[in-house]
């Protein structure tokens, strides 16, 4: 006989046939049930634990609880912000093992930022890697998301406070719902930051409960960090190249090369650049024309300072895939003549030299393109293979 339903196993009541267990069998059953949950939770608990020590002794900073929420720069400028940034502190991370770090940022693309990090290792190599960044929320720009990696997701880089000119405070959470992992990064645009700063800067973290004591100080010294850069670096001038003083400062008009080092990129005749500002951007637009094969051809991109303390140095672009090439003005009389010069270090184990001297004109005295040959060489800058343009019959072929 059927017991009543409301006496019926689950099973039954899904239609599925009930076995049929004694008292002593429901007893074991219930035994090992017991055992089987005590088990996997023991051994989840193991496996967490496990990880945590993992990650506790790479010393990565573990908080309980969810990020914190906290404010971010307001009306933060992505122009301004572009550049080069010097890492003072910051907190404890798996993935930054050297000193001497820095972080570049240029504009990639609309809207898309261009971060190139670097480090020097124990063993004195170089460490660099590619990344980008991007505003998830126009409205929030200050709250970024760089990714390094092309199928990893992206990380928060929320800048909380910065003036441009000096310092940026940098600050990262990931998530796990019952703790989080704090990132922070304090940067200055020059090796080293003043107690003042640091001190402004860590009462911010303080107020989030981040744990300053942890803060971990990163060695900029010049005796250290010398071998960061193998390319010679000269006195720099101001940005404005080739602007007369009766144009508008929307156009800086044509540069034409009288002489340059040779490049695999260039050869053509007639080689002219002219400078212009975009409207729509704050950024240096450039336009390169020359002849090649008696056939007209002209390519354009964009230019960026991406150091506001430098603004002789810009990075030059002509694809919103490639990162920007350094451009940097050595010297000029706004009126005559430029000295452009680039370097590309190679594995940082050499280095490969660019350098054009423009003119405002399609010819140039012999005296001042001596004088500007002089100017590379005091800057450790080899001219001797430079080469002077062909420039002959230009006017009625462009």
């Amino acid at each position: 006989m059927l017991a009543a339903s409301g006496d019926l196993p689950e099973t039954a009541l899904l239609g599925r046939p009930t076995p049929i267990l004694t008292s002593q069998a429901s007893a074991t059953l219930r035994i090992l049930l017991a055992k089987s949950w005590l088990y996997s939770t023991l051994k989840g608990c193991v496996i967490s634990l496990t990880l945590l020590s993992v990650l506790a002794a790479s010393a990565q900073v573990i908080m309980p609880g969810r990020c914190p929420q906290t404010g971010v720069q307001e009306d933060f400028d992505t122009a301004r912000y572009l550049g080069k940034w010097f890492d003072i502190q910051r907190l404890p991370n798996t993935f930054q093992k050297g000193e001497c770090c820095t972080a570049n940022y240029s504009l990639q693309s609309p809207g898309v930022v261009a971060v190139l990090n670097s480090e020097l290792l124990s063993d004195g190599t170089i460490s660099s890697i590619n990344g980008s960044a991007t505003a998830k929320d126009p409205s929030e720009p200050a709250k970024l998301q760089v990714s390094f990696f092309e199928n990893a997701p992206p990380a928060p880089y929320w800048v909380l406070s910065t003036d441009y000119e000096n310092y940026s405070l940098v600050y990262s959470c990931t998530d796990l719902g019952v703790l989080h992992f704090d990132f922070a990064w304090i940067m200055s645009r020059e090796p080293t930051l003043s107690e003042e700063t640091l001190g402004e800067l860590h009462g911010i973290l303080s107020s989030m409960g981040v744990s300053v004591h942890k803060l971990l100080t990163t060695d900029q010294s010049e005796a250290t960090c010398s071998s960061m850069s193998l390319c010679p670096i000269g006195d720099l001038v101001q940005i404005r190249l080739f602007r007369r003083p009766s144009t508008s400062n929307s156009s800086w008009g044509d540069g034409f090369e009288i002489a340059k080092l040779p490049a695999q990129f260039e050869k053509g005749r007639c080689i002219e650049t002219n400078f212009t500002l975009k409207k729509t951007t704050p950024f240096e637009w450039s336009a390169l024309k020359y002849c090649e094969k008696a056939e007209l051809r002209k390519i354009e991109g964009t230019g960026v300072v991406e150091d506001i303390k430098n603004p002789a140095k810009l990075g030059i672009s002509y694809s919103y895939v490639l990162p920007y090439s350094p451009y940097w003005i050595l010297s000029t009389d706004y009126v005559n003549v430029a000295l452009v010069y680039s370097c590309t270090d190679i594995l940082r184990l050499f280095h490969v030299d660019f350098a054009w001297i423009l003119g405002r004109t399609r010819s140039m005295p012999e005296t001042t393109v001596q004088k500007a040959m002089d100017t590379f060489a005091k800057n450790n800058i080899d001219v001797s293979r430079m080469i002077p343009s062909r420039q002959q019959g230009c006017d009625k072929t462009l």
